[in-house]
């Protein structure tokens, strides 16, 4: 029988427990957790010790374990904290328990920003698999199944909160139940699949680090993204976040839903591109069918050519069965071995260019807007295509007080949508941050614009659909 210490007793670790006595062939040795007083952890606490039959030992610091009669065969940490990298150290240096005790996290924002102690090849005592898509074996997969092959891309969704969101605005959009941003992410959080005011999960942060762990499997790249590579459903910082009416626009006009994608694609001339982002996906595609909190990724190889993957991401279930799996490896599948050269940055913003991208913002309606907005556009070498607007009795045509309160101008202010050929992320990111917001045509309100890109597929020479990356020529 596998012994256990758990770290963290938040709704992830609360399954673990329950899951591990369930499985009858892992004992919990103790759990340490810094509040353990909170109303929710003593009712989940009190359930899980009535099932054992017997209290579980609970301390609040880690200077309180006991080196040789605390010692475990496995550590389960889930604090989500990127700082919970002390445990480890305090395991390794402090109690001497090497490589003998494993350490499985889901912990990916910690992963993601200690990447060396992580996946450096000495350091065989740790087990990340359900900090990237919980329900999907993917870094086994990237480790093992595809690890002689060589990886030139990885496209999916990869964080199931948001798609979750996304997925309930949609739907609700001609029903009479309308689904808001607001009300789709406090569904998210009842069910477990957030954290209240979804930090982490709407801005993008999220998906982020487990891209950035993919990537250093994949491409070998020990970096950071730039804050501009990644923007969520809920930006926070100077566009709009996703409004129903935008899906309105993707679907009616372009054939398109919304997904926030992670992507990622090698290059031999250039440093890898990595983004998450909200963008337009085309109905036809895999990815646009991913539903609720699953999880989704496709691999593209030089061998194997296209690989892909689809479960639940979201969640404590998932999450907690990827991590007792972690329990039960004897196999470390992220350190086995180190790339040549690490790659030390990713491209920027303005190196990141698609062929086509979808605007929607806000105006009065009034005569002379689109001129004003197409003098900008050209003067900073932007081509707009297309220009849409919905008719007066569609769904949409109009803003509701519930997307946007413009107050007593509620009526005159009107959502629009518009398309631009090529160009890069940077370039149409300054292009929408420079525009003058003249008040003869735009509401006096911050964030008035939301864009997304179109994530577009190719045929390759084998016939194979690829998601693909404009370069620049």
């Amino acid at each position: 029988m596998k012994t256990i210490g758990i770290i963290g007793f938040g709704n992830i670790n609360q399954e673990v427990a329950r899951q591990a006595i369930a499985s009858d062939k892992i004992e919990i040795k103790w759990i340490l957790d810094r509040s353990p007083g909170k109303k929710v952890k003593k009712e989940a606490r009190q359930k899980i010790e009535d099932s054992l039959g017997k209290k579980l030992r609970f301390i609040k610091s880690k200077s309180s374990l006991r080196s040789e009669a605390d010692k475990v065969d496995v550590i389960v940490e889930a604090t989500g904290a990127i700082e919970a990298i002390e445990y480890l150290r305090y395991k390794r240096d402090k109690l001497k328990w090497g490589n003998e005790v494993l350490f499985v996290t889901a912990n990916k924002a910690m992963v993601a920003n200690h990447l060396s102690e992580f996946f450096d090849s000495d350091n065989n005592d740790v087990r990340i698999e359900a900090a990237v898509a919980g329900g999907l074996p993917l870094i086994r997969s990237l480790s093992e199944h595809i690890a002689s092959d060589k990886v030139q891309g990885m496209v999916g969704i990869l964080n199931g909160t948001t798609n979750f969101m996304l997925d309930e605005m949609e739907k609700s959009i001609y029903s009479s139940k309308k689904q808001t941003y607001d009300m789709v992410l406090d569904e998210s959080v009842q069910r477990g699949y957030a954290e209240p005011g979804g930090a982490g999960d709407v801005d993008g942060q999220d998906a982020a680090y487990k891209l950035q762990i993919l990537s250093r499997i994949a491409f070998g790249t020990d970096a950071s993204p730039s804050s501009d590579l990644v923007r969520g459903i809920d930006d926070n910082k100077k566009f709009d976040r996703i409004r129903s009416v935008d899906f309105i626009y993707a679907s009616k006009y372009l054939e398109s839903t919304i997904k926030l994608v992670a992507i990622a694609q090698s290059s031999s001339t250039a440093e890898p591109f990595f983004l998450v982002y909200p963008m337009l996906v085309a109905k036809s595609s895999n990815i646009a069918n991913i539903e609720g909190p699953d999880n989704y990724i496709g691999i593209y190889s030089k061998y194997l050519v296209y690989t892909d993957m689809q479960g639940k991401g979201a969640g404590p279930e998932p999450t907690a069965c990827a991590m007792l799996a972690d329990v039960f490896s004897h196999k470390n599948c992220n350190s086995d071995s180190e790339p040549e050269q690490l790659i030390t940055a990713f491209r920027s913003s303005e190196e990141v260019y698609f062929s086509r991208w979808m605007i929607r913002g806000s105006c009065y309606d009034r005569p002379g807007v689109l001129a004003h907005i197409f003098q900008h556009f050209e003067s900073k070498e932007i081509n707009i295509d297309e220009v849409f607007q919905l008719k007066t009795d569609e769904v949409g045509r109009k803003w509701s007080k519930e997307e946007l309160d413009f107050g007593k101008e509620q009526e005159k202010i009107l959502p629009f949508a518009f398309t631009v050929t090529k160009t890069s992320l940077g370039k149409l990111q300054k292009a929408l941050s420079t525009l003058q917001l003249n008040k003869k045509f735009f509401p006096k309100k911050d964030k008035l614009f939301a864009f997304y890109p179109f994530l577009e597929r190719k045929s390759d020479d084998n016939g194979v659909q690829k998601f693909v990356i404009e370069e620049q020529k």
